[in-house]
């Protein structure tokens, strides 16, 4: 999809109305500002943000599943989930040599999300100390 780019921001994807993620849809992508993934997207693919530089990246609430390896490698400043419910996973690999600055998740799911095991090294923050 945008694989191998360099971009200053993606916010506009909601224009294409309801997307799907392709495999390696971000994979080695530069953007300099946002990726914001717009509702009814429910699965982050495989390898969808592999080794992607981004500085922030936002999930809808309707994302409900991590295929393997969707973040591996990545580094990303900020990640937000606005689902109130943790996403599942596909194994442990999703997160794998990531480097991810801040998770944001609803201020009444931080302890949900704790408890989902998404990675053990994960830290996540309430939504309402984000600040762009």
């Amino acid at each position: 999809m945008f694989a191998g780019g360099s971009f200053k921001s993606l916010k506009e994807l909601g224009l294409f109305g309801k997307i799907s993620m392709s495999k390696g849809a971000f994979q080695n992508i530069t953007v300099k500002d946002s990726i914001v993934i717009p509702e009814g997207c429910t699965d982050v693919s495989t390898v969808a943000f592999e080794k992607a530089t981004v500085r922030t990246i936002e999930l809808p609430s309707t994302i409900s599943y991590l295929w393997g390896s969707c973040f591996h490698e990545a580094c990303i400043d900020n990640l937000i989930f606005h689902g109130t419910q943790p996403p599942r996973i596909y194994g442990y690999w999703e997160f794998m040599e990531a480097k991810i600055k801040h998770i944001y998740v609803p201020d009444e799911s931080v302890e949900a999300y704790r408890l989902a095991n998404l990675a053990d090294w994960l830290e996540f923050e309430p939504l309402s100390e984000y600040h762009s």
